[in-house]
């Protein structure tokens, strides 16, 4: 997948756009009316409609030019989805024990992958892969303050954290280590369509449709 790492998706509109999770849920029904339901995802896809973040020509310019950036279809890049971009609440500041990244180590890992989990009705929670990370990582391992760039290294096109990186990197960790992160992130996206037909009269109604969808990584 081409991936156009440097290139964010102008802040100013995906602000004001409309998207969310979409499952993929399969349901059938036999003849007496019973229900079979089959979910061949672990974790859903995004989708968004930018056009409602558009409210000005140029604010259109910006996606006009977006656009041809991304070739279309054919180039992914990072979109900030205006409710769920931070490792806490919208409305918080990130900490470094916002996120369990790994409960209790195994012993000798030396890398960790950045993830979110959402818990829900009934202790339920479901894990996501974060794979595009922005700004500093705050992490912590048994309570204990990492530096980022000291302590570890972060590759913001995995989400990987490196502990053998850094210029006093920590190492690998221990039996029943703890690792807590906090971190801002990007979801991954490309254009959902190959065509943008324009009307300029739409873009005060927030009647100018322009699908992204989420890449899995």
């Amino acid at each position: 997948m081409s991936f156009l790492n440097s290139f964010i998706f102008p802040r100013e509109i995906s602000m004001n756009a409309q998207g969310g999770p979409r499952w993929a849920t399969e349901v059938t029904i036999n003849d007496g009316g019973y229900e079979t339901r089959n979910q061949p995802w672990s974790y859903p896809l995004h989708d968004y409609d930018v056009g409602w973040g558009v409210k000005t020509v140029p604010d259109l310019e910006l996606i006009v030019s977006a656009f041809h950036g991304a070739r279309g279809m054919l180039h992914a890049f990072r979109y900030e989805d205006p409710l769920d971009w931070k490792s806490c609440t919208r409305d918080d500041d990130i900490a470094e024990d916002d996120q369990t990244l790994i409960a209790s180590a195994d012993g000798g890992e030396t890398s960790i992958q950045l993830i979110k989990t959402y818990t829900y009705t009934g202790g339920a929670s479901m894990s996501r892969k974060i794979t595009r990370p922005f700004d500093t990582v705050l992490l912590a391992i048994n309570g204990a303050t990492k530096t980022e760039g000291t302590h570890f290294t972060v590759d913001d096109t995995t989400g990987l954290i490196d502990l053998t990186g850094g210029t006093s990197p920590h190492g690998a960790l221990t039996l029943a280590d703890t690792v807590t992160a906090g971190f801002h992130f990007h979801v991954p996206v490309r254009f959902n369509t190959n065509s943008l037909p324009i009307r300029l009269g739409a873009i005060h109604y927030g009647e100018t449709e322009i699908p992204l969808v989420e890449v899995r990584e």
